[in-house]
């Protein structure tokens, strides 16, 4: 059964926190070939960074795969394509979403993550290319927010890096959220999705009508973080009175 891993981010030394990583060691099975696709598809020393990160993540947490692949312009359609038959987990790489979005419809790769029927995973942009519509709002790729439709692999929308007392951010998510509810993804953060629905992981927001609401909270944090998103949750509600 295929299973979805939509995440924000991560530390970049850490890696995957713990509640993750164990459900990662239980859900990736078969370990022969893990096949990244690209975000900035021309930045080829960006995307090697992040590969490099991604993947000494998963041998922090004793995921070994035999090969790993990497999916952008230095590679032919053709090529691409025999990766993707014979993959064994399908991991969208963070950064540029629209630019993602264009490789994957430039290689015709939606056909073979549709049909993948074991782990894909999507980080930040690869995680919004892989739900049925999300909100991305300005971070140095987009000049504007913008709304726009995924691969539909996950019947939600999303909004990863959520920082819940950012008021300029709640205030672009407002007119999304109130036609759909939207899940703001703080970083450490995650949904994993199976045709028996959604488990989310971390601290996850719901917004919905201009209006958030926690739904899951990050285990095993150090009180001091806990102070911290406390203050930061004080100041938020008091400038709301203030509003």
């Amino acid at each position: 059964m295929v299973k979805y891993y939509l995440f924000s981010g991560f530390n970049g030394e850490l890696g995957f926190p713990n509640e993750i990583a164990r459900k990662l060691q239980k859900d990736v099975i078969e370990r022969k070939k893990l096949v990244f696709i690209a975000s900035q598809v021309d930045n080829h020393a960006r995307t090697d960074f992040c590969v490099a990160r991604a993947s000494r993540w998963f041998q922090q947490i004793e995921i070994h795969f035999h090969s790993i692949v990497v999916l952008d312009h230095r590679m032919t359609k053709e090529m691409a394509a025999s990766h993707m038959k014979d993959a064994s987990c399908i991991y969208l790489l963070n950064d540029d979403t629209l630019q993602q979005q264009a490789f994957l419809s430039e290689y015709q790769l939606e056909h073979w993550i549709k049909k993948f029927q074991k782990v894909v995973i999507g980080v930040s942009a690869g995680a919004m290319n892989m739900v049925t519509e999300s909100v991305c709002i300005p971070d140095g790729f987009e000049l504007k927010t913008i709304e726009f439709d995924g691969l539909g692999l996950v019947d939600v929308t999303i909004s990863p890096h959520f920082q819940f007392y950012n008021l300029w951010m709640i205030k672009e998510l407002k007119p999304t959220s109130i036609r759909r509810n939207v899940y703001g993804l703080c970083n450490q953060s995650a949904i994993v999705a199976t045709k028996d629905g959604i488990q989310l992981f971390g601290d996850v927001y719901i917004i919905r009508g201009g209006k958030m609401k926690q739904v899951t909270w990050a285990s095993g944090k150090h009180w001091m973080v806990h102070f911290i998103n406390l203050y930061k949750r004080i100041t938020y509600l008091f400038s709301q009175r203030r509003s």
